[in-house]
């Protein structure tokens, strides 16, 4: 007898709630706190991936030596920054994360995005008056963004969780003050 185990890989959920219910985020924002956001972040990361894993998977010669090192991508295309501002149409938010690129998120859409040679799932749109950011690479990491308005609308809040194939995850807030 022969017995095969077929696991399902996990499938990114289309956020579809009508926009035209939805809170707007839109301005600029700063984050509230003394330390640094970056560092944050870099540490989950590595509570996630484990610090000797964010070789550079861009060269040819690392990927012959690092293939097993660089299972997990996702964290790739996650942003970050003290002063963020967002744009917000019916069909996308726009986020800029005080660099020279802005990274758009359409709503109700499930697509691949590439960095190189690097793709990722992504799925985003609002939910119960959240906007949602599903990040999800094909090992099994997966980081969920949430964006909402906190304190009577004065503050952004952005949750950030970072999880592993295993279900081990790493969860961070940012708290942030309206600039405009």
């Amino acid at each position: 007898m022969i017995l095969i185990s077929c696991s399902t890989n996990e499938t990114l959920v289309n956020y579809n709630q009508n926009p035209e219910e939805v809170t707007n985020l839109g301005g600029s924002w700063e984050y509230i706190a003394k330390l640094n956001g970056q560092q944050d972040l870099n540490e989950a990361i590595n509570r996630i991936i484990g610090p000797n894993n964010k070789r550079n998977i861009f060269s040819s010669s690392a990927n012959q030596q690092n293939k097993r090192n660089s299972d997990y991508v996702a964290h790739l295309f996650l942003r970050d920054a003290n002063r963020i501002k967002i744009t917000q149409t019916r069909y996308a938010l726009y986020i800029d994360f005080n660099r020279s690129i802005v990274e758009e998120y359409k709503n109700n859409r499930i697509e691949t995005i590439e960095l190189g040679e690097i793709k990722a799932q992504r799925s985003s749109g609002w939910q119960n008056g959240y906007y949602l950011i599903d990040t999800l690479d094909d090992r099994g990491m997966k980081i969920t963004e949430t964006y909402s308005l906190v304190n009577q609308n004065k503050n952004l809040q952005r949750k950030i969780i970072l999880r592993d194939k295993d279900e081990n995850e790493v969860v961070l807030e940012r708290l942030y003050d309206r600039k405009n």
